[in-house]
């Protein structure tokens, strides 16, 4: 289970891999993915997130961050996609200026709804430059959850 931080440029590819996964296209899964930083930003500036869930071969869900408004999607916001049919939710959760202990000041939830769904854009909007960390979690029941480790973005 890995997460990955994927730049506008390359998620058109990573979106079509997931639909691939979520239509069961053989081959479509691809192995663990490492965690990725944009190597072209030298500067603090909006930095969308994607960060994916994943046991195994299969593609469990998708957190985003969307930091800039584009088309009908809100800026500053979240969205939890649940890809797999196992029983779990899957939640996307934002901590607003990291201080080192997590603190989840917003989340994206796909609770009560079956697989595949990608929830609601969850926003509001935060001041340029905020630095953001995103995580994609499995739930279940509220009982029990598995997380991936956060994911660095800025709004």
């Amino acid at each position: 289970m890995k997460s990955v931080t994927r730049s506008p440029g390359r998620m058109l590819l990573a979106a079509t891999s997931v639909f691939a996964v979520a239509l069961g296209f053989p081959g479509a899964a691809q192995a663990d993915v490492v965690a990725q930083q944009n190597p072209d930003d030298v500067s603090i500036q909006s930095q969308d997130v994607w960060t994916e869930y994943w046991e195994g071969a299969n593609l469990i869900g998708i957190g985003k961050f969307n930091a800039d408004p584009v088309d009908a999607i809100p800026g500053d916001s979240i969205q939890a996609c649940d890809y797999y049919p196992d029983g779990w939710r899957v939640e996307v959760r934002m901590d607003i200026n990291p201080t080192g202990t997590w603190e989840t000041d917003r989340v994206a939830t796909t609770h009560g709804h079956k697989s595949p769904y990608c929830s609601p854009w969850e926003g509001g909007n935060l001041a340029e430059e905020t630095p953001v960390l995103v995580k994609v979690c499995k739930v279940l029941d509220d009982s029990e959850e598995h997380c991936e480790d956060p994911v660095p973005g800025w709004a």
